[in-house]
């Protein structure tokens, strides 16, 4: 149905440029994949090459309308910010900056809510430092509580300084010219700010950090030997159906489609 994907496309445009203040001018190309990416993209579900107005999702039946958006809404902030303000500064702003946008998106969804997870995170001594070069970003599948740390800051800084401020330090990368302060004080900041954060009764946040856990292994051992046959494509299917379980939250049920 390529309206309804191009109003997908359009939706999460509008909602940028609402967001931003601003109207992008330029046109860009959108692909869609109907199947998993090539080795060693396999757990992908989207990317771009934002240089050259080129975004990617993947649409092969999996997730949920939520989910989509919010991945159609993360692959487009790239190329937005990067035509609009520069080129990124690092891996974590250019993340953690399409990570917020696109769960803003979607803030009336059952997704589990950016500061909940990482306060949980924070709370079971597992989050992710967003200053470290060693910090990888190798998709959602592969490294979530990574991505989710990165947009948890950056919807930090948003809330407490305001979005102008992003539009500067997305490409000069100087967060003490444009904050009066360096990232690590900034970081700081943001861990205090997480501990204040309530997380509710029903999320145990060991659970959590071993379900996310739990579920990059699954993948990356199904990963190894895919091929598409029928029945990799029936345990593809469960394997999606708990990666939606975990970012909703749901972590008895996460755990039943693992064990399928």
């Amino acid at each position: 149905d390529p309206m309804a994907l191009a109003r997908l496309e359009l939706n999460a445009l509008a909602f940028l440029e609402d967001r931003f203040g601003l109207i992008f001018p330029y046109p860009y190309d959108v692909y869609v994949a109907g199947t998993n990416f090539e080795p060693p993209n396999l757990a992908l579900r989207g990317r771009g090459t934002s240089i050259l107005f080129r975004t990617f999702f993947l649409h092969d039946g999996t997730g949920n309308p939520d989910d989509q958006r919010y991945l159609v809404t993360h692959e487009l902030t790239h190329l937005f910010m990067w035509h609009s303000f520069g080129s990124p500064s690092s891996t974590m702003i250019a993340e953690g900056a399409a990570v917020y946008f696109g769960m803003e998106n979607i803030a009336q969804s059952d997704h589990l809510p950016l500061e909940i997870f990482c306060a949980s995170f924070l709370q079971a001594n597992s989050l992710p430092s967003i200053s470290s070069s060693q910090t990888t970003y190798l998709g959602h599948i592969n490294d979530l509580q990574n991505y989710y740390a990165a947009g948890c800051f950056i919807k930090y800084l948003i809330d407490t300084y305001g979005v102008g401020a992003i539009k500067l330090v997305y490409h000069n990368g100087d967060f003490s010219g444009v904050y009066g302060k360096d990232l690590s004080a900034l970081e700081t900041d943001w861990r205090l700010h997480l501990e204040t954060i309530e997380i509710p009764e029903t999320l145990n946040p060991m659970d959590l950090v071993g379900a996310v856990n739990d579920l990059e292994d699954s993948y990356t051992s199904f990963f190894v030997s895919f091929t598409g046959n029928p029945a990799q494509m029936e345990a593809y299917r469960y394997l999606d159906k708990a990666r939606i379980a975990l970012l909703e939250g749901r972590i008895p049920e996460m755990r039943e489609f693992l064990n399928h």
